[in-house]
């Protein structure tokens, strides 16, 4: 088994986007470049005002759209945090 790096942000390999409901925008900004290493995606900033303010990995192969609001738990896993899948098939 292949153990990461403790010092660096965990691979991301790939999705169209993620979406992450947050109640404060400018802190969750600042955690995702940290923690991740995710940064604006400076060509969508303009969907930011009353959309989701989209951050993308460096690779460009995986990108967070972060809304300013207060989370929406659709499901939740074993440990109690909630999430939502949405899926959509891609016309062959």
């Amino acid at each position: 088994m292949n153990r990461r790096d403790e010092t660096q942000p965990p691979a991301l390999e790939g999705g169209d986007h993620i979406r992450v409901s947050v109640p404060d925008r400018p802190a969750a900004v600042r955690w995702f470049r940290d923690i991740l290493d995710v940064h604006l995606r400076s060509r969508l900033e303009v969907w930011a005002d009353g959309g989701p303010l989209m951050l993308q990995n460096p690779a460009g192969t995986v990108t967070f759209a972060l809304f300013e609001r207060e989370p929406f738990v659709a499901r939740t896993d074993p440990f109690g945090n909630g999430f939502e899948v949405t899926t959509y098939e891609n016309p062959a």
